[in-house]
């Protein structure tokens, strides 16, 4: 990736419920990281926009910190168009709060309903524009992971998507370990169970072999 520029988003989104609340999921960003790691080893100039994470920033890359899908939205769009290669690895959340109050939320000893409304598309809007880096997604499944996995590579207009199996609790979310399948729209190879440094390298060889060896 000598030359290249590559984006990655990584680590989860935190949707504000109110100043001390919010909601978020289980995203470490240690996947992303090691992709930012094994992108910077094969020469590209990479630019990381960071939600929550619980792992070390990668200092050789540009970081550019968010909290909300969309702060993350508006960094990818701002950046987007200068890229070769963007890797949608953040786990962005769907849905925010429609309504975020100023102050603490009081308990009361009654039910409380939240209202959520949808998240722009950071990959979808992404693979919209009229001039786009190659664009890889990331679908975290727990059942009919490769058909799944082929629906959301269509439906997005992605050129690959890297399938999670989140059913596994011993890879994944939080772990160290990973293993994933990289589809295409005529390939599928999977990338078996490794350190998610070792599977993030073999990622981007194959990524790199794929789309830019020709080039």
């Amino acid at each position: 990736l000598s030359g290249k520029k590559v984006l990655i988003t990584l680590g989860g989104t935190r949707e504000a419920i109110d100043p001390v609340r919010f909601i978020s999921n289980h995203s470490s960003g240690k996947m992303g990281m090691a992709l930012a790691h094994a992108s910077i080893q094969a020469g590209a100039k990479t630019t990381l926009i960071v939600g929550s994470i619980s792992i070390g920033l990668e200092k050789r890359a540009e970081i550019i910190e968010v909290i909300s899908a969309e702060e993350m939205y508006q960094a990818v769009m701002k950046r987007i168009e200068s890229q070769d290669l963007f890797i949608s690895c953040a786990a962005v959340a769907d849905f925010r709060p429609k309504k975020v109050s100023k102050n603490k939320i009081k308990k009361n000893n009654q039910s409380m309903s939240i209202e959520l409304i949808e998240n722009r598309d950071i990959l979808a809007s992404v693979c919209q524009l009229n001039k786009k880096p190659i664009c890889i997604g990331f679908a975290a499944e727990t059942e009919n992971f490769i058909e799944n996995a082929k629906i959301k590579l269509k439906q997005k207009r992605c050129d690959a998507i890297l399938l999670n199996d989140i059913s596994n609790t011993e890879i994944g979310l939080n772990s160290d370990e990973n293993e994933l399948h990289l589809i295409t729209k005529n390939n599928s190879y999977k990338i078996k169970q490794n350190t998610k440094q070792i599977v993030a390298e073999k990622i981007i060889n194959k990524l790199a072999d794929y789309f830019f060896t020709s080039s």
